[in-house]
């Protein structure tokens, strides 16, 4: 009976792959060339190094030099003639995963000072007094998030949501991002106050959320139907999400930022007219039972 060996297939790196890995961690062809040609034997004059890695005479002798003083190879004397040896691939790598941490810090903390500076370019008296755009449309969840994060950072009086879906900050870093922003808003005297759309198919999952708003200080009701998801800020600052259905994908997502005292009282006085028709979570839970029992 005839036996077949199957053929394994090695998961082998080639010479120029290597090259490339090498050069990735911070050395030059030059260098990577002639660090794997010292690799194949103990020792190398420059004339067999010359002749094995390909590098041109004129660049090999101050490439090694180089070499030599970044602790890839060695260098013994012998009257005129110089010979190389290399140095283990694990010292050599050591050493070159120990520059790139510190060119990493380096390049960190130059990224501080230079967020310093920007920011001091960025918060400067005369950019702050400019007078601001009256609109802006912004695109993307995570933009209305940052929008929304920002505007209550800075709120100062009085905050007023109608909430709708689509549902933001549903997953637990969104959650908690928000809860800190408006727990640190109440803490610092502003009222908060949040009309919540009825979702029965997320109630169970949603009353904890809204027992918790209130034990921080958030007025919270609920109403069965809500025609818009909107934010007031300090009845100057209106935030309206679009579209304003709810069956569309979030890469459609789009809000309407508007700064204007005119069209923030219109708001508020559509959120007081749902604010008077709306209940606390607990009667809604009552009318929920007193369906479920009757």
């Amino acid at each position: 009976m005839r036996v077949t060996k199957k053929k394994v297939t090695k998961n082998i790196l080639t010479i120029n792959q290597i090259t490339e890995e090498l050069e990735g961690l911070g050395l030059s062809k030059r260098e990577a060339n002639l660090y794997l040609a010292l690799l194949s034997k103990s020792e190398f004059s420059v004339s067999e190094l010359h002749r094995t890695a390909n590098v041109p005479r004129t660049k090999i002798y101050d490439t090694l030099d180089r070499m030599v003083n970044r602790g890839y190879c060695t260098v013994r004397i012998e009257g005129r003639k110089r010979f190389f040896k290399a140095i283990s691939p694990e010292i050599v790598l050591d050493n070159l995963e120990e520059k790139l941490r510190k060119e990493l810090l380096s390049r960190l903390n130059k990224r501080d000072l230079l967020q310093k500076k920007l920011d001091q370019f960025f918060n400067n008296e005369e950019r702050q007094n400019q007078p601001i755009d009256i609109i802006e449309i912004h695109q993307s969840p995570d933009l209305f998030e940052n929008c929304i994060l920002k505007l209550v950072g800075k709120v100062e009086q009085e905050l007023l949501a109608l909430i709708r879906p689509p549902w933001m900050w549903f997953d637990e870093k969104s959650r908690s991002s928000i809860g800190k922003a408006v727990t640190d808003a109440i803490n610092r005297g502003v009222r908060i106050r949040t009309i919540d759309s009825f979702d029965s198919s997320k109630w169970n999952q949603f009353l904890p959320q809204y027992k918790e708003n209130q034990e921080r200080g958030e007025e919270q009701r609920i109403i069965m139907r809500l025609p818009v998801k909107q934010f007031i800020f300090d009845r100057k600052t209106v935030v309206t999400a679009l579209p304003t259905c709810d069956d569309f994908a979030e890469k459609d997502f789009s809000m309407l930022v508007v700064h204007d005292v005119g069209f923030a009282e219109t708001a508020v006085n559509n959120f007081e007219y749902y604010w008077d028709k709306s209940l606390e979570p607990k009667q809604w839970q009552l009318l929920i039972d007193k369906e479920k029992g009757g």
